[in-house]
């Protein structure tokens, strides 16, 4: 009997993964077309005289049925997931988007090469500082010595 649970379970599992990579190809699909389309709307607009109101409109309609499209994929994905969650078939921690985990890895390697770039700039300016407080007290000591020869040349002429 158990058996069969864990059969059952792993078809769950394994249709929820597929249903999400599905979801990944579509908002792809959705970005180029919402790309092209539009372009070839304009392109047909410049090349066929006396219709510039028609592709204006067929444009802004193919705009928004991409984004809605885009959106109802977006929400099935997130009703698929919160089901699996609900089913302790995936972690409740587990982030998963439909852009796939390589905008995470590169939002994270971004994020650290700023930080780097924040440490050695950083860095950089601390020893630009160190520079300045030593020149100032360099100039301190110049202007105190100036003024204690003036003040000898002072008294010996006073003398």
């Amino acid at each position: 009997m158990s058996k069969d649970y864990e059969e059952i379970y792993k078809q769950v599992k394994n249709y929820e993964a597929q249903l999400h990579e599905k979801n990944q190809r579509k908002i792809r699909m959705g970005f180029k077309v919402n790309i092209i389309l539009p372009l070839v709307f304009l392109f047909l607009c410049f090349i066929i005289p006396g219709t510039k109101f028609l592709f204006l409109m067929l444009w802004i309609v193919s705009l928004f049925g991409i984004a809605f499209y885009l959106l109802y994929v977006e929400y099935t994905d997130y009703k698929v997931l919160n089901k699996m969650k609900e089913f302790g078939v995936i972690d409740d921690d587990l982030d998963r988007n439909l852009m796939g985990d390589d905008i995470d890895q590169a939002i994270n390697d971004k994020v650290d090469n700023l930080e780097t770039k924040i440490t050695a700039e950083k860095e950089r300016l601390e020893k630009e500082l160190e520079k300045i407080h030593q020149q100032r007290e360099q100039a301190g000591k110049e202007t105190q010595e100036k003024i204690n020869k003036l003040g000898d040349k002072i008294r010996r002429k006073d003398s």
